[in-house]
C-alpha cells in the first residue's frame, strides 16, 4: 500500500515539476522578448474579477457532468460532480498527453453508478458538445482576430476546423441512425472463448447503449449541456482578458478572448503537462505587448488561475479518493 501510494505521489510531483519547468522557460523566454517589463498587479478590480471566473466555471463544468448523468441514473449529483471535475483536471494537468483524465473520469462516474461503457458515453456526449463549441468560438476568433495570420493559413486552419466538426457531428448521425442494429446484448460465449474480444464487444455495446440514450430520452439535457459549454468557454477565456488587464495591458480584451479560443484549440497538440510553456507562448504570441501595463504580469496571472489553482484544489481531491481507495482495499482483504 505504502508503494502505491509513493507511486502517485511521485507521479505527481514528476508531472507538476514538468508544468512548472516548461512554464517557468517560457515565461522566460516572453520576459527576454519584453525586456524589462515590471510584474505588478494595477487593477484589483480586474483581478478579483477574474477569480471568481475561475472558481465560476468550476461549478460550471459540475453541472454539464450532472445535467448529462441524469438521463442514465434518474438523478443529479452536482457536488460530487464538481469534485470529480476538479480531481479529473488535476489528474489530466499532470499528464503529458491529451485524455489523461479520462480514465479517472470513467472511474469517478462508476461512484455515481455508470458502468465504464456508460461513463464512457457520457464523455464522448460531453467532448462532442465542447469540441463544437470551442470550434465555434474558434472560428469566430479568427474572424475577429487581426493578428499576423495570412488569408492563406487562416483558409487553411479555418477548412481542417471545419471538416473536423462535421465529421465529428456524420459519426453522431449514423450512431443515432443505425440505433436498435446493435443494441441488444451480446451473445455469450462459452468460458474457452470468452476473452478480450468478449469484453470489449460489452463494452461497445454499452457505451452505443448510453450514448443513444442520452441523446433520444433526455435531449434537453443536449440543449442545456450546450448551453453551459458556451457559458463555460465565454467565462473561461475572459479570465485572461481579466487577468490581462489586472496587469495594465491596455490592448482590446475581446481579441484576447480569441486568442484563448485559438490557444486552447490547439492545446492538446502541445506534448507537455497542461500544455505548460507551448500556452504562455502561444497566449503572448497572439495578443501582442499593450503599452503602459506589464504583459507578463496577465499571463503569469491567467495561468495561476486557469492552471495552477484547479490543479491544487483538484489535488486535494485526488488525495481523498486516493485514501479511500486503500482504505477501502483493507477492509476487503479484513474480510477474507
Amino acid at each position: 500500500m505504502k508503494r502505491e501510494t509513493h507511486h502517485h505521489i511521485r507521479q505527481t510531483l514528476l508531472g507538476l515539476g514538468g508544468g512548472i519547468l516548461f512554464s517557468a522557460v517560457a515565461l522566460l523566454i516572453v520576459a527576454r522578448e519584453l525586456k524589462g517589463e515590471n510584474v505588478r498587479v494595477t487593477s484589483t478590480a480586474s483581478l478579483v474579477a477574474a477569480i471568481f471566473l475561475a472558481v465560476f466555471t468550476w461549478f460550471v463544468q459540475g453541472a454539464m457532468f450532472s445535467v448529462l448523468l441524469r438521463p442514465l441514473v434518474g438523478r443529479y449529483e452536482y457536488r460530487s460532480m464538481v469534485r470529480l471535475y476538479l480531481a479529473s483536471h488535476s489528474v489530466g494537468d499532470i499528464t503529458p498527453f491529451m485524455g489523461g483524465e479520462v480514465p479517472y473520469e470513467v472511474w469517478g462516474l462508476s461512484r455515481a453508478g455508470l458502468t465504464p461503457g456508460m461513463g464512457g458515453a457520457l464523455l464522448a456526449v460531453k467532448a462532442i458538445l465542447n469540441f463544437t463549441v470551442l470550434v465555434s468560438g474558434t472560428v469566430i476568433g479568427f474572424l475577429l482576430y487581426k493578428g499576423d495570420f495570412s488569408i492563406k493559413d487562416s483558409g487553411k486552419i479555418l477548412l481542417a476546423i471545419a471538416v473536423g466538426a462535421v465529421m465529428v457531428w456524420v459519426i453522431v448521425a449514423f450512431l443515432l441512425r443505425r440505433r436498435g442494429d446493435h443494441d441488444e446484448e451480446p451473445e455469450r460465449r462459452p468460458d474457452e472463448e470468452a476473452g478480450w474480444r468478449q469484453k470489449a464487444r460489452e463494452f461497445y455495446v454499452d457505451l452505443r447503449s448510453g450514448f443513444t440514450e442520452i441523446w433520444r430520452k433526455e435531449p434537453g439535457a443536449i440543449f442545456v449541456c450546450t448551453g453551459l459549454h458556451v457559458v463555460y468557454w465565454t467565462s473561461y477565456t475572459a479570465i485572461g482578458g481579466l487577468a490581462l488587464l489586472a496587469g495594465g495591458w491596455n490592448g482590446n480584451p475581446l481579441e484576447a478572448m480569441a486568442a484563448q479560443f485559438i490557444v486552447y484549440l490547439l492545446l492538446p497538440l502541445s506534448p507537455t503537462p497542461g500544455g505548460s510553456g507551448a500556452a504562455e507562448l502561444g497566449f503572448a504570441a497572439l495578443v501582442g505587448s499593450g503599452s503602459g501595463g506589464s504583459l507578463l504580469a496577465g499571463i503569469m496571472i491567467w495561468r495561476g488561475l486557469s492552471y495552477y489553482l484547479p490543479l491544487v484544489v483538484g489535488a486535494f481531491f485526488v488525495g481523498r479518493d486516493i485514501n479511500e481507495g486503500l482504505l477501502s482495499r483493507l477492509e476487503g482483504l479484513r474480510e477474507h
